[in-house]
Order: structure tokens, then C-alpha cells, then sequence
């Protein structure tokens, strides 16, 4: 619910435009919506040479997603997601990647209980200032924020939307767990009436290694009106116990858009931080973001990411996303 209110602004939303069939008794509705999307650029830094960034070049995404739903009675409905993004950045190796696939059951249109790979609840704190289309949600970037085999519940009620999670880990897993077992995470969301949104969420990873379970808490505070204008600021802290090399991992993300008619402008600003038992550092970055719809069903845009370390290259890229 959380995140649907946010789509109410220009800058910060991808519309969904989805083929909808259904039952003759509306009780079986399946949805099926895809997007393409192409940017080129400097992307990304060079592996070797962090401060470097990568040569011009482009990458290309395709996403399909199926959402299903059958009502069984006015109470229950049984509902479910399979997602998939195919990326092509290469033209001799293309990857697949799934990104929701999960079942689960919705009661009285208020709680949710889901099974399969989802979002963790810290998602809806990184929601807030991850709504760059390219250099968006660095602080975030250490965190899985999709799971595999995650039990969640999620409880929406007007203004209010709670979620927990549990997730089990194994070797089978899609992305790199970094030895961890399990997972478990909560988050609670209020936005009021007149704009203004509060999110806390807390997350606990525990390791098979002994001493190397990591806990974070992340928080944020967001503000949307009808004119166009969205500001949010999130801040994550995650706390490592003494098996690791860093001690702890600190993230301040804002940012603040304006949208009107089919154009909308942003800027956000980035500081990051890591610790080490003898040595801390700070890394200050800046996003400036512009997105155009051609069409309801199209738009292009363009970001610059500005690291403030010495001798670090900017980044920047320019793309387009096609919704079908």
C-alpha cells in the first residue's frame, strides 16, 4: 500500500500497463504486463580500477511479470507472482533472473501471507529514496532486498502497512547469501492524509560462522503532494559482528523531484560510510536525474552520478524504458 501511494508522482513510478483477463464471474483474474528497457553510458566503475569508469557502452533489459489471483470466497483469495528479467549486456551471454516468484493467500483485503521469493520488508524503507532510474538506491546496494524460500505476512489497514519476514537459506540460492542461514526482518509504515510518511524497519542475518551474524535497522520520512513535488530521506546502519572485516556500514540517501505534465526533474544526494576497526571513510555522491514520457506507454531520461572522492570519474548514462 505503502509503495502504491507512491506512485502517484510523475518522477518516482514505472506504470504498469498490463493485459488483465478474467472469468466470466471475475472470481479468476490473471495479469500480464512486460517492459523493455535500454541505457548506454558510463554505468558503473572499472573493477580494477575503482576510480575509473567503464568505457561508453550500453546494456538492455527485458522484464515480463504474471500476477494471478482466484477469489474462493468473499473472506479468501488465493494469489500469486512469477516476474523474470532477462539481461543482454553482452551479445554473446544473456542472463536470466528471476525476480518475484511466489503463492500466497489474501484475507478480508487486508493481510497477506506469501511463500517464494519476494521483497524484504526493509524494501519499503529503500522505496522511499531508491526512485533513480539508473544510479539510484546506493545505500542500499549491500542489502538484498529480494529473498528466496522468505515466509512473509504483510498487513495493510487504511494509512498503516506492517510487514515480517523469515527466509531460509541453502546453496541453490539465486544470489550470493555470503555463507548466511537465515534472515529475518520487519518493517512498519505510516503515511497520513496530508502527504507526510514514516517507515522503521530491522533486519537480523545469521551466519553458519561463528561471530558473523549482521543486524541493521533502517528508517525514513517522506513527503508527496498533488502538485507534483516528492522529498524523502532514508538512513541505514548495519552493525557487524567481529568475525568481519568491517565493523559497520552507514548510509544518509535523500532526494527531492519535482513532476509536471509529462516532464520531471530530481536530485539526490548520497553519503556512505565504512568501518573498520582502525579506519572509517566517507564517500559523498550526488544524482541528477531527468525523465521525459513520450507517450503513456514511453519515456526517455538521463542521470549523472557525481562521486565526491578525489580523483573519482563521474558516471553517467542516458535510456529509454517502453512498457507493452
Amino acid at each position: 500500500m505503502m509503495k502504491a501511494i507512491l506512485l502517484c508522482c510523475l518522477f518516482i513510478t514505472q506504470p504498469v500497463w498490463a493485459l488483465t483477463l478474467s472469468s466470466s464471474d471475475n472470481l479468476n483474474t490473471l495479469s500480464i504486463n512486460a517492459r523493455y528497457k535500454y541505457q548506454m553510458g558510463a554505468l558503473a566503475y572499472q573493477y580494477r580500477h575503482p576510480n575509473k569508469a567503464q568505457a561508453f557502452g550500453g546494456s538492455d533489459q527485458l522484464s515480463l511479470g504474471l500476477i494471478a489471483s482466484r477469489q474462493l470466497n468473499p473472506t479468501v483469495t488465493l494469489i500469486g507472482e512469477m516476474s523474470w528479467d532477462v539481461f543482454n549486456e553482452t551479445q554473446a551471454d544473456a542472463q536470466l533472473y528471476a525476480d518475484q516468484a511466489w503463492l500466497g493467500a489474501r484475507f478480508y483485503d487486508r493481510l497477506e501471507l506469501t511463500v517464494g521469493r519476494s521483497e524484504s520488508p526493509v524494501a519499503q524503507v529503500a522505496d522511499l529514496t531508491d526512485v533513480f532510474n539508473i544510479f539510484g538506491g546506493q545505500g542500499y546496494r549491500y542489502q538484498e532486498l529480494t529473498l528466496d524460500d522468505q515466509i512473509k505476512v504483510s498487513f495493510y489497514n487504511n494509512n498503516l502497512d506492517i510487514r515480517a519476514a523469515y527466509a531460509v537459506y541453502d546453496q541453490s540460492k539465486q544470489d550470493s547469501t555470503l555463507n548466511l542461514r537465515t534472515q529475518s526482518a520487519a518493517s512498519l509504515g505510516y503515511r497520513a492524509d496530508n502527504g507526510l510518511g514514516m517507515v522503521l524497519a530491522l533486519d537480523h542475518k545469521s551466519s553458519y560462522d561463528l561471530d558473523s551474524d549482521i543486524n541493521s535497522i533502517a528508517m525514513g520520512i517522506s513527503y508527496i503532494n498533488k502538485q507534483g513535488l516528492y522529498a524523502a530521506i532514508s538512513h541505514n546502519r548495519s552493525y557487524y559482528q567481529r568475525a568481519w572485516d568491517v565493523r559497520e556500514l552507514t548510509s544518509w540517501e535523500s532526494v527531492i523531484s519535482y513532476s509536471f505534465n509529462q516532464l520531471a526533474i530530481g536530485v539526490g544526494y548520497n553519503r556512505l560510510s565504512l568501518a573498520k576497526p582502525e579506519q572509517q571513510t566517507w564517500t559523498d555522491e550526488y544524482i541528477i536525474a531527468a525523465e521525459y514520457y513520450l507517450i503513456p506507454q514511453a519515456k526517455i531520461y538521463s542521470e549523472v552520478l557525481l562521486n565526491q572522492v578525489e580523483d573519482k570519474e563521474p558516471l553517467y548514462g542516458i535510456g529509454m524504458q517502453y512498457y507493452f
